[in-house]
């Protein structure tokens, strides 16, 4: 029997922290146990960042410092285990970007690279 008959989905419920807006075009990407999610399009594009603790199922938003980039969706992120980095992304409908930014996940620390 393979590992992939096992696996199964499952809606996770919480009922604590404010969670993302409904959006499309965002990335997340899992570091320790958490899922850390940017930007994306809802009724416009946005600068959010988002964080899901797995272990408590709770949502939360941290308080960034520095320079964080503008809202964008459709960009590539990447982790290097200390750090996320951003790269390019549409920044308003019909304008893209080749901007260069990585946050710090031990200060939430935003900065253009």
């Amino acid at each position: 029997m393979s590992l992939c008959n096992n696996l199964k989905w499952k809606k996770v419920t919480t009922s604590v922290g404010a969670s993302p807006r409904p959006r499309h075009g965002h990335r997340a990407v899992a570091h320790n146990d958490l899922m850390i999610v940017f930007g994306g399009g809802n009724e416009g594009i946005v600068d959010e960042l988002h964080v899901f603790n797995t272990t408590t199922n709770q949502w939360f938003v941290p308080e960034v410092k520095g320079e964080a980039p503008p809202g964008c969706a459709a960009y590539g992120l990447v982790s290097d285990g200390a750090r996320l980095i951003t790269f390019g992304g549409m920044v308003e409908y019909g304008k893209y970007s080749n901007d260069l930014y990585e946050l710090r996940l031990s200060s939430w620390e935003w900065r253009r690279v």
